[in-house]
């Protein structure tokens, strides 16, 4: 009877042994489980904010690219609107005996000069408005001749040739 309450004492002890093993592994497991749970929470906090960064830097660049086309648009001159006109054939040709603009000089044909020292006509040969655009350029640099063949220069410094 002794050696039976000993080999149970013995199982008992054994068994307790092994609850408590089985108790720790299972802790371990749930702090690994929790852990994970925890890094898939950052990493997705992370993702979220780099969309949010990147999102930003989007409407940065498209505000960048809207400053920058402003201040590329900005010019001595401003445009009137299209005028049914400048569909006129002929409307920038130059004929015998005419001077020719000099290269990438934009060409104002139809001018006339305004009371404030600008020039209104019609513009070719530029890169910042339709043919044909009716225009008025900024006030003339002073000692200027104005006349037709001429190149003139605003006192903001764009250049035009008066047809």
């Amino acid at each position: 009877a002794k050696a039976e309450a000993a080999a149970r004492k013995k199982e008992e002890a054994e068994a307790a042994k092994k609850a408590k093993v089985e108790a720790a592994e299972a802790a371990r497991q749930a702090k690994a489980e929790a852990a994970a749970q925890k890094k898939e929470e950052l990493e997705a906090a992370k993702r979220v904010k780099a969309e949010a960064l990147a999102k930003k830097k989007q409407e940065l660049a498209k505000k960048s690219n809207a400053k920058s086309t402003l201040q590329q648009k900005k010019s001595g001159t401003i445009s009137l609107g299209a005028s049914s006109e400048s569909s006129s054939p002929g409307l920038f040709s130059f004929g015998k005996g005419e001077k020719k603009p000099p290269a990438g000089v934009p060409v104002i044909s139809r001018w006339k000069k305004n009371p404030d020292g600008s020039i209104t006509g019609m513009i070719s040969g530029s890169k910042a408005f339709k043919e044909g655009e009716k225009v008025t350029t900024s006030k003339l640099a002073p000692g200027q001749t104005v006349a037709a063949g001429s190149l003139v220069v605003t006192a903001s410094g764009s250049k035009y040739f008066l047809k």
